[in-house]
């Protein structure tokens, strides 16, 4: 809510007048108006639903503690959408157990929060509870503009009469997903790693094979089964200066984004900046082991530095 209807909300008398604020509120967002189906609204409950199952705060038995669209992640998700890439700082002394940078930039970042890259930053303590890291000052700006945008109809007073819905398309199922995790792919720019309601995410994408220490290492792999949350490890070996080098990340606890075309299935992915890693030109193995309580799965993919 903007400041102005957190204000309406608090003087509203009665359950008929919460009801029509609530529904003059999504008719105002409602970016196809005159039509059956709310596309703000919908994807407004996706992503309520997604943070719930991917940002819960636990405790040590496992129980929830916070629900996922009210965790600091979640919150996030819900108001500024899925970001273009996540950053991963892998684990160092002295510094918080995981890092996660969410990344927007470019048209996109333009077109949402009329600026040229958003970063928002989120740090994990020794409970496993991600914060919001204050060091990095965009989500504030960054959700006033995009609640601000989602309002398309500002002067809209009455509710508009609905029309006759009529059933909305299915996703198109394009394959049977395999039991397991398989279809590691290591690529630099994030974007070409997207779910998609039109064809399979990973129908076309082939692994880049040639990095830079500029480049992001962006990954993505499937991930077919009904267990969840995941237990992730990844690695990076090689030579490093004549000496081996193996640099390996705390295990975490991840979860499948679900591929609407490939039931059963989902996208697991993440970006690490290689400017960030003591890696110098030369041969290496991006490794990942996966475990959902039931199996453990094994991928590995070579590349270069040069």
């Amino acid at each position: 809510m903007t400041s102005d209807e957190q204000r309406q909300w608090s003087q509203l008398a009665n359950d008929d007048e919460a009801e029509k604020f609530i529904a003059l509120f999504w008719a105002r967002r409602d970016p196809t108006p005159g039509t059956p189906a709310n596309e703000f609204k919908t994807e407004f409950d996706q992503r309520v639903s997604t943070a719930d199952e991917r940002f819960a705060d636990r405790d040590s038995q496992g129980n929830v503690i916070t629900r996922g669209a009210m965790s600091d992640r979640g919150r996030a998700l819900v108001i500024l959408g899925f970001p273009q890439q996540i950053k991963v700082r892998l684990h160092e002394p002295g510094k918080p157990r995981a890092h996660e940078i969410w990344v927007w930039e470019k048209e996109v970042a333009q077109q949402k929060f009329d600026a040229p890259r958003i970063e928002v930053a989120f740090y994990e303590d020794v409970k496993g509870v991600y914060h919001s890291d204050r060091d990095y000052p965009d989500l504030a700006a960054a959700a006033a503009v995009t609640m601000k945008k989602m309002i398309v109809s500002p002067d809209l007073k009455d509710v508009p009469a609905a029309p006759v819905a009529h059933s909305e398309p299915r996703p198109i199922v394009t394959r049977k997903g395999e039991p397991g995790a398989h279809q590691l792919v290591l690529v630099k720019d994030p974007n070409t790693l997207m779910n998609s309601d039109t064809g399979d995410p990973f129908a076309n994408i082939a692994s880049d094979k040639v990095f830079t220490k500029q480049d992001e290492l962006s990954y993505a792999f499937e991930y077919c089964g009904d267990k969840d949350p995941l237990k992730l490890t990844v690695a990076i070996r090689g030579m490093s200066k004549g000496k081996k080098l193996n640099i390996g990340a705390p295990p975490e606890n991840v979860h499948a984004d679900p591929e609407s075309t490939v039931p059963g299935c989902g996208m697991i992915r993440a970006s690490i900046p290689l400017s960030n890693l003591p890696v110098t030109a030369g041969t290496y193995t991006f490794a990942v082991k996966l475990e959902d309580g039931a199996a453990s799965y094994n991928l590995a993919q070579d590349f270069k530095i040069e």
